[in-house]
């Protein structure tokens, strides 16, 4: 009888990796928001302008609720309005300075420098406004019991209103984060969807190619593995005109190794267009259906026209035209135009438009979108 062997020794445990900080895919807990986002940014004219608007509705309230039987509404508003908006101004310039050192503090530190800092400039215009007022004897400047009445009211509403201005432009800041966050996840989401239909027609070119032309075969997989790296190597869902007709002509490559003479392709691209950005697998889809759906019907083939040029200051317009056959055939499920309208108005919204029509024997699709 044999002797018995040995049992296999048990497999050594894999030695222990440094575990990530965060596995992909595991919710992190929410974290506070920074000083520098809750600080609005009032370097730009669009936030100065917003300030300006509420200083003024500001002044006409505080006009409107003056005591007294008689309002005088012209003078009292104009001097209130030019008192506040140069607080407003003052503020903002003191804010956009200010806003680097801010950034750099804790959240508590960075609100109450802001605040501090607002209420001292406050303070100051109210006192150098008091003194202009005395010195030009308008009424009720003269008191100095009605002085400290003065600087005190002026700083506890400007309190107020910086604390609700500060929380308006945290909250809108907010929402923009979010806004822009769900769309560039919903941009996400269309870019992989049609990555799959790209990369399905493709591999159904190369089928077709392998029993009967095994060396175009061999070339048209080359071919698709440089399309694919530049079709699913770009994680921002955009690139230039110049990339976009470049991965085009790659596809156009395969396709004519599959469809022959039957298929022909005139290129019309102006000069100084290539630069602008369009969207990844923008104009690449868009001759895809035209071959698909066009030349593929037509018994003799046809031309697949394409066109970029300038369409007006500041816009650049795609168009493909495809001769279709007079019998009906399948319309498809329009995938491709679908997902391109969403991604224009995602990346650029009004701006960018896509118009379709078709006559008995051509479909044209075009795309204008910002240069």
């Amino acid at each position: 009888m044999a002797p018995a062997e040995p049992a296999p020794p048990p497999p050594a445990a894999p030695a222990a990796s440094p575990s990530p900080a965060a596995p992909q895919g595991t919710p992190t807990p929410p974290q506070p928001p920074a000083a520098g986002v809750l600080i609005p940014d009032l370097c730009n004219g669009a936030a100065v302008l917003r300030v300006l608007l509420i200083s003024q509705m500001l002044a006409g309230l505080l006009v409107l609720a003056a005591p007294g039987g008689d309002l005088v509404l012209g003078p009292r508003l104009v001097l209130l309005s030019l008192f506040l908006h140069w607080i407003s101004l003052c503020s903002c310039a003191l804010l956009c300075a200010a806003r680097p050192f801010l950034a750099r503090r804790s959240l508590r530190g960075a609100v109450l420098l802001a605040l501090a800092g607002l209420q001292l400039l406050t303070l100051l215009i109210s006192e150098a406004a008091w003194r202009i007022g005395a010195w030009l004897q308008w009424e009720g400047f003269a008191s100095g019991h009605e002085h400290l009445l003065f600087l005190v009211r002026i700083q506890l509403i400007g309190l107020l209103v910086w604390v609700m201005l500060l929380r308006y432009f945290f909250l809108q800041q907010q929402w923009q984060q979010q806004v822009a966050a769900a769309a560039e996840a919903k941009l996400l989401a269309l870019q992989a969807r049609i990555r799959p239909h790209f990369l399905f027609n493709c591999l159904n070119s190369l089928v077709a190619l392998i029993p009967q032309r095994p060396a175009e075969a061999e070339r048209l997989v080359e071919n698709l593995a440089e399309l694919l790296r530049a079709a699913l190597g770009r994680p921002d869902g955009q690139h230039t005109l110049a990339e976009e007709i470049q991965l085009t002509r790659a596809y156009l490559e395969i396709e004519q190794l599959r469809i022959g003479e039957r298929l022909r392709v005139d290129w019309q691209v102006a000069p100084g267009v290539e630069q602008a950005r369009v969207p990844l697998l923008s104009l690449q889809p868009l001759v895809e259906n035209a071959i698909y759906h066009g030349i593929e019907q037509c018994a003799g083939g046809g031309t697949v026209e394409i066109h970029a040029a300038p369409s007006r200051p500041g816009m650049v317009e795609l168009r493909v035209r495809n001769p279709i056959s007079g019998s009906p055939g399948s319309p498809g499920r329009q995938i491709a135009q679908d997902n391109i309208r969403h991604r224009l108005a995602l990346l650029h919204g009004a701006q960018a438009r896509m118009h379709v029509t078709a006559d008995a024997h051509s479909y044209h699709v075009g795309l204008e979108l910002p240069a």
